[in-house]
């Protein structure tokens, strides 16, 4: 008659919890920026139709262009939470994402 002894879970630690709130938050966001991204791209889109074929088809590359680079810089600032060490560094990048606003 052994008495079974439960398993208890190790607490994660501050950073861990941090990283996984950060990655949760960054993981919505991103999803809304590339939403909004490929809205704006069907709206050029549809903008470009009645244009000569040629001419449509630079506009719609250059504006897929831009808009793929605005895109790039705003995630240029949010890394993955893999390499981060500190929790004061998540922290600081929770909030700036929380700041950071798309115009529409």
């Amino acid at each position: 008659m052994l008495a079974k002894k439960k398993k208890t879970k190790k607490r994660q630690s501050g950073i861990t919890v941090a990283k996984k709130q950060y990655t949760d938050k960054r993981k919505v966001k991103l999803g809304e920026m590339r939403a909004l991204k490929s809205k704006r791209i069907r709206e050029h889109n549809t903008k470009t139709k009645k244009m000569p074929k040629a001419e449509r088809d630079a506009a719609r590359r250059d504006f897929k262009k831009k808009v793929n680079t605005q895109y790039k810089e705003v995630t240029k600032r949010f890394p993955p939470a893999r390499g981060l060490k500190d929790v004061s560094t998540v922290r600081d990048l929770i909030a700036k994402l929380e700041r950071v606003r798309m115009a529409s």
